[in-house]
C-alpha cells in the first residue's frame, strides 16, 4: 500500500487460473453506478444477487436491503402487458432484448427467495410469450427471439417444439454469440444436450470470428459483453458444454484490450466471474499458512493489510493470476 493512507485503502484480491475475472472490483463498480434507466438498474442489482457467491465486500453484502429497492423500482416500470418502460411506465416498452433481461432477472431474484410478486411475474413471462406468438423478423429481432425463449425455459415456459426449430433451421440465422448461446442454455434446461451443444459450439465459432463486432445498440452489444454472457449461460449449462477454456481465453483477451466498460459488459462478467469461481471449487491454497481449498476472492481494509499482512500459497502444480485492486 506504499503510497496510499492505510486507513482510507482497501485491497481486494482474488486467485484464479484466469486472468480478469476478480468479481469483488466489478460488484463495486456495479454498486457505484449513478444511473438508474431500467437497463442500468438491473445491472447495478446483479452484485446484490449474488453478492456471497462473489465478494466478501460489505458494500455488495447488503443484498436484502438492496433488492428491496431494486425490484419494486423495477415494477413500478411494467405497463399492464407486462413490458418495461426504460425510465419510468409512460416510456412504453423499452424494446423486448429489455424486457427479456429485466424478466431474466426478476426470475433469477425469485429463485434465490427473494419476493417478487406472482402477478407481475406471470405478466411479464406472458410479454415475452406474446411478442415469441407474432415476431419472427430474425434481422431485428432476433437477439430478442433467442433471449425470451431461454427466459421462458428457465421458467419451464419455452416450447420445446419451438427450441428445436431454432437449433435445427434458424441458429445460424441469429447475428450474435448473445443470440445462440441463449439457445443452447435453453435447450440444456430441456436436457437436450446434443443440440444444446451444437448452439454453444455455433455462438463460440461466432464470437471468434474476424467480422464480428457485436451490435453496440439495439441489445448493448459487444465482443465482451456476448462473450461474458455466452460464458456465463454455458458454465451453467449441465452437462457443461465443450468450449469453456476457449471461451474464457476470448473474454480475458478482450478484457486486457479495454480501458472502460459498460454497465451491460459488468453485469455479464460479474455472472461470469461467477461461474468461474465455482469452476474453480476445487483450487488447494493456503491462506496465512493455513490449507484450505476452493477459489479465494476476499476484501480486507488497509490497516488490516498493515498489521497483518496476507500471504497465499499454492502448493497445488497449477499456475494461477493473483488479481489484486
Amino acid at each position: 500500500l506504499a503510497g496510499l493512507a492505510a486507513g482510507d485503502a482497501t485491497l481486494q484480491v482474488s486467485y484464479s487460473p484466469f486472468r480478469g475475472f476478480d468479481p469483488g472490483p466489478i460488484a463495486v463498480s456495479l454498486l457505484r453506478y449513478p444511473y438508474g434507466c431500467t437497463e442500468q438498474l438491473v445491472s447495478a442489482a446483479y452484485p446484490l444477487l449474488y453478492a456471497a457467491q462473489v465478494t466478501d465486500d460489505p458494500r455488495a453484502r447488503r443484498s436484502n436491503a438492496g433488492l428491496n429497492q431494486a425490484v419494486p423500482r423495477l415494477l413500478d416500470r411494467q405497463t399492464l402487458d407486462g413490458a418495461f418502460g426504460m425510465w419510468r411506465v409512460g416510456d412504453g416498452e423499452a424494446d423486448p432484448w429489455l424486457g427479456a433481461y429485466v424478466t431474466d432477472f426478476l426470475t433469477r431474484a425469485r429463485e434465490k427467495g427473494f419476493a417478487v410478486p406472482e402477478q407481475a411475474m406471470r405478466l411479464a413471462l406472458t410479454n415475452l410469450q406474446n411478442k415469441l406468438s407474432w415476431n419472427e423478423d430474425m434481422n431485428e429481432y432476433g437477439q430478442a427471439i433467442a433471449y425470451s425463449l431461454y427466459v421462458l425455459a428457465r421458467n419451464r415456459m419455452a416450447s420445446a417444439a419451438d427450441l428445436r426449430y431454432y437449433a435445427d433451421v434458424k441458429l445460424e440465422e441469429f447475428s450474435t454469440p448473445l443470440a445462440r448461446a441463449p439457445i443452447g442454455a435453453a435447450l440444456s434446461l430441456y436436457n437436450a444436450g446434443g443440440r444444446s451443444g451444437k448452439a454453444y459450439g455455433s455462438a463460440l465459432r461466432l464470437a471468434n470470428s474476424v467480422d464480428y463486432g457485436g451490435i453496440g445498440t439495439y441489445d448493448y452489444g459487444s465482443r465482451l459483453r456476448d462473450g461474458a454472457a455466452m460464458l456465463a449461460l454455458a458454465a451453467e449449462a449441465r452437462p457443461e458444454p465443450v468450449g469453456i477454456p476457449q471461451m474464457m481465453e476470448l473474454v480475458t483477451r478482450e478484457l486486457a484490450s479495454r480501458k472502460h466498460t459498460s454497465t451491460q459488459e459488468q453485469a455479464w462478467m460479474l455472472l461470469a466471474a461467477r461461474a468461474a469461481q465455482e469452476m474453480n471449487a476445487q483450487l488447494d491454497l493456503t491462506l496465512n499458512g493455513t490449507p484450505r481449498r476452493g477459489a479465494l476472492s476476499l476484501t480486507m481494509s488497509g490497516d488490516a493489510v498493515t498489521a497483518q499482512g496476507l500471504t497465499v500459497g499454492n502448493p497445488g502444480g497449477e499456475g494461477l493470476i493473483a488479481s489484486v485492486t
